[in-house]
């Protein structure tokens, strides 16, 4: 059982981080100091050195943060399977929202995590793509059983990497509003690219 200081330590953690990725909603990482954070938690500049040791430590917390909340809902969204007489299409184009979604609300820290290029983030961002893999071909199974064998699980997994790069790529250099993940047309060009590399066989939405 969890000693009362412990669940503190992690209480004002979480505080911190949460006070930083506020911040960098509106500025950038050069622009935040230590200080900062601490005053919008409320806390002294003891408390961040003591967790982290400098900024650099608040940002591959914050990152790591990010990695294990996008693990807890991917798999929470595994579980509660795909709704009722959804196509695999369907639950594709559904993944590519989720996470395009979650990608976009958390920018500010995804971007810091990039600019680091630390190994620890490397690491942390494998993870994330493995757990989207298993959890998307979790839901195309439950959807559809006779999506399996190696040629799938590896022409998912090249899809899913595939358009998770375009994220990543987006945030680095911005395509003057070409590949806004909120755009339905660039949603469905995403939903195609994944079905194609994975053998999903279903006809997409007419464009206009």
């Amino acid at each position: 059982m969890k000693q009362p200081k412990q669940e503190r330590s992690e209480s004002t953690q979480t505080l911190l981080l949460d006070a930083f990725a506020e911040l960098l909603r509106d500025r950038g990482v050069h622009e935040v100091s230590v200080a900062d954070v601490a005053g919008k938690a409320g806390l002294t500049t003891g408390a961040v050195y003591a967790r982290f040791g400098d900024k650099r430590g608040m940002i591959l917390a914050a990152h790591r943060q990010l990695t294990e909340q996008a693990a807890v809902r991917m798999r929470s969204w595994a579980r509660k399977g795909p709704r009722a007489g959804a196509s695999p299409r369907d639950v594709v184009r559904a993944w590519v929202r989720g996470a395009s979604a979650y990608s976009q609300r958390l920018e500010p820290v995804v971007r810091l995590g990039l600019a680091l290029d630390d190994p620890d983030i490397a690491e942390q961002a494998r993870t994330t793509l493995e757990v989207s893999v298993q959890t998307l071909a979790s839901m195309l199974r439950a959807a559809s059983p006779d999506l399996i064998g190696p040629d799938f699980e590896k022409g998912l997994a090249l899809g899913v990497w595939a358009a998770q790069a375009m994220s990543v790529e987006r945030l680095l250099i911005p395509a003057r509003g070409w590949f806004e993940f909120d755009d339905e047309d660039i949603v469905e060009r995403l939903t195609d690219l994944v079905c194609h590399s994975a053998g999903i066989r279903e006809r997409a939405r007419v464009r206009r």
